[in-house]
C-alpha cells in the first residue's frame, strides 16, 4: 500500500466523539493515530459517518473541526 500522509502520525487510543447537524447528532468514535494535520478515526457505523463533523477529545480537552478525506 501507498503511503499517501505527508506526515508520521503517533498510534493513539483515545476516546472521542463526533457531533454534526449543528451538534444535534453526536456518535462515539476512536482516535486511532493523530498528527497535527489529520487522524484516523474509528467509528462502529462507518455508513452513518457524515462528511463534515466536530470531533471532541474530553481526554485532552480539545475540539476540531474535520471532514473525512479517505
Amino acid at each position: 500500500m501507498i503511503e499517501r500522509r505527508k506526515e508520521q502520525r503517533r498510534k493513539s487510543l483515545l476516546g472521542g466523539r463526533i457531533s454534526f447537524s449543528r451538534r444535534q447528532s453526536t456518535m462515539d468514535c476512536i482516535v486511532r493515530n493523530v498528527a497535527p494535520h489529520g487522524a484516523l478515526v474509528v467509528f462502529p457505523h462507518t455508513s452513518l459517518t457524515p462528511g463534515e463533523f466536530t470531533l471532541h477529545l474530553p481526554h485532552r480537552g480539545e475540539s476540531h473541526s474535520a471532514k473525512v478525506v479517505w
